[in-house]
């Protein structure tokens, strides 16, 4: 597919090509000063990257080749991907997540948008997404607010080297953390960089770092969340580097070693931090049947200009399992450990813990069942003074959590996927105050073709 395009960008066919994709490239960058939609959570210091996703993954070159083929809307050498997506559509029985008199609300968030995709010269391809949106809630009018998601990523397929810059500006509600499990307003700004050598046709050398800025900001909430959330206003910086070797052509591992770095916003005296980590990673790939992907290591983290901030030296990682032992019932685990950013007035920091699993169940070629649950708890470092049955108690705070629920997804007509779930999740806290639970129940409507494992 890359290597139609022979004409290198000096010609006259590369310099439309070159233009083409600046164009596509304005499109997604141009909002910067509008709005941004990044992943949910406040992270921690292993910036996101002690995280598998939570589904299969294929290398970047297929994803690009099978968007490409997808595509039916061309201008010129842009292929277009239209797309219209509703999520969060539905009812919170507590949308802050609060232990006393919680909020109940109808809410929904809707985007509409494009993926540009523009290949130029023989190896380059450029990707840009630009995905206004907008999220609406019934009583809580204060909430409604536009957002959007606008990244832009250059691709360099090379004979033994693949390149990838990425950008983006994004700005929607997302799930501040499992401690403060309520939505919030994001914005953040991104940048990174990933590279991937061929040493040998078995051993690859891989490098990537990247840089955000990111702020919070709580909409109609309580005062207290007002006051806390911006506390995670930062900007994060990270780089790694590694080995990775190919055993067969569906098995691979991994080594690497990682540094991060946060600068806060609020009390940087308090809160920024450094981190290096040493990495292990394995991915198994079994065509539909197996795919296992986990990654999994040791973390030290300080701070920096106190001793406020608690150092610490923990195991880290995380793991996703897919298995279809027949072909219409596909069974999933995961799990994690990492290192999340408190709001806590003692504890800059905790340590998440999770584990669960998920089934699905396809009905013929357009209903999918599906039913999942997870648990374990949020360990705190630093023990802090409680008042329970009038006595005062030093303690660490420990927060078990458990989460379960179901839904299904229907192919109504190619491409519309409409799918439903109904989540609900207790929290059980050795702190008094911060147990807590609710029951969301959403409605999602895309355009993908495909159903949402």
């Amino acid at each position: 597919m890359f290597e139609r395009a022979s004409c290198l960008p000096g010609c006259p066919r590369g310099r439309a090509l070159l233009a083409t994709a600046l164009l596509a490239l304005a499109l997604a960058a141009a909002p910067l000063a509008a709005q941004q939609a990044g992943g949910g959570g406040v992270g921690g210091p292993a910036f996101g990257s002690d995280s598998v996703p939570l589904n299969r993954t294929i290398p970047a070159k297929e994803e690009i080749q099978s968007e490409m083929t997808r595509s039916k809307l061309r201008f010129g050498p842009a292929r277009v991907l239209p797309s219209f997506n509703v999520w969060n559509a539905g009812y919170d029985s507590n949308v802050f997540g609060t232990n006393e008199d919680p909020t109940g609300d109808w809410t929904l968030s809707v985007n509409a948008g494009a993926t540009f995709l523009v290949p130029f010269g023989s190896k380059f391809v450029l990707r840009a997404d630009a995905f206004p949106q907008y999220t609406w809630y019934k009583e809580l009018s204060g909430r409604d607010e536009f957002g959007g998601r606008y990244d832009g990523s250059l691709y360099g397929f090379f004979n033994r080297m693949t390149v990838e810059l990425t950008g983006g500006y994004f700005q929607q509600y997302q799930q501040y953390s499992t401690e403060l499990d309520t939505f919030v307003f994001q914005n953040s700004l991104r940048t990174g960089a990933k590279v991937d050598v061929d040493l040998t046709n078995r051993l690859s050398l891989f490098g990537s770092g990247g840089y955000q800025d990111v702020t919070y900001r709580q909409i109609e909430g309580p005062p207290g969340q007002e006051i806390r959330v911006p506390l995670n206003d930062r900007a994060d910086w990270g780089g790694r580097g590694g080995l990775r070797y190919q055993i067969l052509s569906d098995w691979n591992v991994g080594i690497a070693g990682e540094g991060t770095w946060a600068d806060f916003t609020t009390t940087p005296e308090l809160r920024n931090n450094t981190s290096t980590a040493a990495l292990a990673s394995v991915e198994y790939n079994r065509t539909r049947r197996l795919f296992i992907n986990l990654i999994g290591g040791w973390r030290e983290g300080r701070g920096v200009d106190s001793n406020f901030f608690p150092d610490y030296s923990t195991g880290v990682g995380s793991f996703f399992v897919s298995f279809f032992p027949i072909s219409w019932l596909e069974l999933q685990v995961a799990g994690h450990r990492n290192v999340s950013y408190s709001v806590t007035a003692t504890n800059p920091y905790y340590f998440e813990n999770r584990i669960g699993g998920k089934i699905n169940i396809q009905l013929g070629p357009r209903i999918l069942l599906s039913g999942y649950g997870q648990t374990g708890p949020n360990n705190y470092p630093r023990a802090e003074p409680v008042v329970i049955d009038g006595e005062v108690e030093v303690l660490k705070r420990r927060d078990e959590s458990e989460q379960y629920g179901g839904g299904f997804s229907i192919i109504a007509y190619r491409p519309l996927v409409l799918t439903a779930r109904a989540t609900h999740t207790a929290i059980d806290s050795n702190i008094p105050t911060a147990g807590r639970s609710y029951t969301r129940y959403t409605v999602m409507l895309g355009f993908s073709g495909t159903f949402q494992r």
